[in-house]
Formats: structure tokens, C-alpha cells, sequence
């Protein structure tokens, strides 16, 4: 779920809600090959809360496996096995395909209300793609000025420097629309413990996503583009889970995830 669109349209949001989306973030774009540990202590005293609320947090996001306890350690972000990139890809959509073989009938109301949002969450990535891309060019300009004036001294560091801030709202705005795709997928699939097994895969694809370079970014928010376009005329359960598998396996055939 966006958190800026609950922001902006007075949606209630826990303080819990909020610390657990902004670790979710940050946990997708933690440097999947290393595991890490995350402290409660400087957590709570990042959030301004208790380490009790923190605690909380982070049960609920290893009940999400995207965290684990370890004895003597703490909790732990796992690192994700790269051999095994293609087989989580291949086993949400078939999560998906195998949901949408059981479900029938018409969205219900909350799952139009959840569509709602949908223009919204689109909108955010359009926004996203445009700034990326004006900041893309004022940095090819300043790039060119440099190498006019010292073609030797223009470093991979000062490339990579700007890499990383182009991409800062376009990540976010992907965030934002996978957080929004786990939640009505969620309230799709018929049987509880398969939608829990959904959202824990999908919250692995997307920190390997996240992880992929600007160009493949600009290519998921086309394949993601497509999706909601053709949800927000879908009316039927089964069909809509039939997009949202199609559109994980085009999101597999990206870079290192071809199945």
C-alpha cells in the first residue's frame, strides 16, 4: 500500500503500519547477497518509540519471512540465494495461475475499493519515470561539461554516485505499487495460508527487482503499467489473477530472472 496515497487522502495508518512499511523498503533494497542485522534497540530509538512497537514490527515481518530469528544473533534479513531467483519468479505465478483455477465471481467491494487507488499508484510511476528521466539528462549535460574540461578525471565513482539518486522515486513509486499488488492479491486468493505463501514470495521477487539497474526499471514500470490498466477494466477475481501471473512471468524475463 502507498503510504504517501494513504497520506494524501486521510487513510488511517498505525504507527506500526508505518514503521513496518518503511522497514519493508528498506529491506528491499538492503544488498541481497549479505545478510544483516537489525537491532532493536536502534530502531526504537530511530523511530522515537519503544523497543515493545518495534518488537511488534518485526514479528509481524518475520511471520512475512522477510526476517528471521536467530539464536545469539537477533533478527536477521537473510541474503537471497541468486540460483534461485528464476524458481521464485516461476512459483508466484503459478501461485497465482492455481488461485485464479479455484476463484469465481465478481470483484466484491473491497476489491474495487482497493482498484480505487489503482489511478493513483499509476500516476505516482509516471511522475517517478518523467523526473527520472529530466534528471538523467541534466546529468548527461553535467557529465559532458566535465569531460569537455577534465575527460581523464570523470570517475565510475561520480556514475555510480548518480545512479543511485536518480533512481530514488522511481524505486519508491515500484514499492509503492508491488506493496499495493500484495494487498489486493491477498484479498483475492481464496484460501488464507496460500495468500500467505503468496505475499512472502512476492515480497523476495521484489527486493530482487529493486535490485535491478535503471533501464530494467524503466521496462517494469511498462509491464506493471500494462497490469493495472488491464485491472482497472477487470470486473472478475479469476481474470485479474490471471493478469497479475502473466505480468510476474514478463517481470521474470527481465535480466537474471529469465525462466
Amino acid at each position: 500500500m502507498s503510504l504517501e496515497y494513504l497520506a494524501q487522502h486521510g487513510a488511517p495508518l498505525s504507527r506500526l503500519d508505518d514503521i513496518a512499511q518503511k522497514l519493508r523498503l528498506r529491506i528491499c533494497l538492503m544488498d541481497p547477497g549479505q545478510p544483516h542485522i537489525l537491532y532493536e534497540n536502534r530502531l526504537a530509538e530511530e523511530f522515537g518509540v519503544s523497543r515493545t512497537p518495534v518488537r511488534q514490527v518485526l514479528q509481524r515481518l518475520a511471520y512475512e519471512r522477510q526476517v528471521e530469528t536467530r539464536t545469539g544473533v537477533g533478527t536477521v534479513v537473510p541474503r537471497l540465494e541468486g540460483a534461485t531467483a528464476a524458481q521464485d519468479f516461476h512459483l508466484l505465478a503459478g501461485l497465482f495461475d492455481l488461485a485464479a483455477d479455484t476463484a469465481a465471481g465478481a470483484l466484491d467491494r473491497p476489491a474495487r475499493a482497493l482498484l480505487a487507488e489503482l489511478s493513483v499508484l499509476i500516476e505516482d510511476i509516471a511522475v517517478a519515470d518523467g523526473q527520472d528521466t529530466d534528471r538523467r539528462d541534466s546529468v548527461a549535460g553535467t557529465d559532458a561539461a566535465r569531460g569537455a574540461k577534465d575527460p581523464v578525471g570523470h570517475t565510475a565513482m561520480d556514475a555510480g554516485a548518480h545512479t543511485a539518486g536518480d533512481e530514488t522515486s522511481g524505486v519508491r513509486a515500484l514499492f509503492a505499487l508491488h506493496s499495493w499488488l500484495i494487498t489486493f492479491a491477498q484479498h483475492l486468493l481464496p484460501e488464507p495460508i496460500l495468500a500467505d505463501c503468496a505475499a512472502a514470495i512476492h515480497w523476495r521477487v521484489l527486493r530482487r527487482l529493486l535490485q535491478q539497474e535503471g533501464p530494467q526499471h524503466t521496462v517494469q514500470r511498462i509491464i506493471l503499467d500494462r497490469l493495472c490498466t488491464g485491472l482497472m477494466s477487470q470486473n472478475d477475481a479469476r481474470a485479474a489473477l490471471q493478469r497479475i501471473a502473466r505480468a510476474v512471468t514478463d517481470l521474470a524475463r527481465l535480466g537474471a530472472f529469465q525462466t
